[in-house]
This record gives C-alpha cells, structure tokens and sequence, in this order.
C-alpha cells in the first residue's frame, strides 16, 4: 500500500507533471492553430480538459494511495502518447 511519505511525493511528481503537459498541450494548440474554446471537441481540447481535472484533484481525497497514484500515471502516459502522435501529424 506505501507510506503516506510515498503518496505524498508521487503527488507531487504528478502534479508538477500535469501541469508540464497541460503547458506542453498549449504549446501545441498554438503551433497547430486551435482554439481550445471555440473548438471543445478537438483532441487537444479534450486532452487538455482530461489533464486539468485531474490536475485539480491531485491535491483531494481522490489521491490517497500509491494504487490512486498508479492509475494517475496511467492516465498521465496516455494523454503524453496522444499528444505525441498530435504533435507528429502533417500539419
């Protein structure tokens, strides 16, 4: 299960990491030219609302255990791979 020390510190590598991609998706949005607002379904749009949310709980109940922080490394990978593959496409 660790320690609360390990959940403690995977939190925060989390949230420094949200926060890095969340940057990294605007970077992106703003080469590619797309409005996150105007254009809610685009998957840089829905990258970047999925990565907030978490973001957001991060620092909540929601993050207790090293399994919660797990899963949030999961989510974390999955947004980078996606984002990746954006970033690669023909413009």
């Amino acid at each position: 299960m660790g320690n609360q020390y390990e959940v403690i510190e995977e939190i925060e590598l989390l949230h420094e990491s949200f926060a890095n991609i969340m940057a990294e998706i605007d970077r992106v949005a703003d080469k590619k030219k797309i409005d996150k607002h105007s254009n809610p379904m685009h998957p840089l749009s829905i990258l970047y609302r999925e990565s907030k949310k978490i973001f957001g709980r991060l620092l909540t109940k929601d993050y207790s255990t090293l399994q919660d922080t797990e899963q949030a490394w999961g989510k974390y990978q999955l947004i980078k791979d996606v984002l990746n593959d954006i970033k690669n496409e023909q413009a």
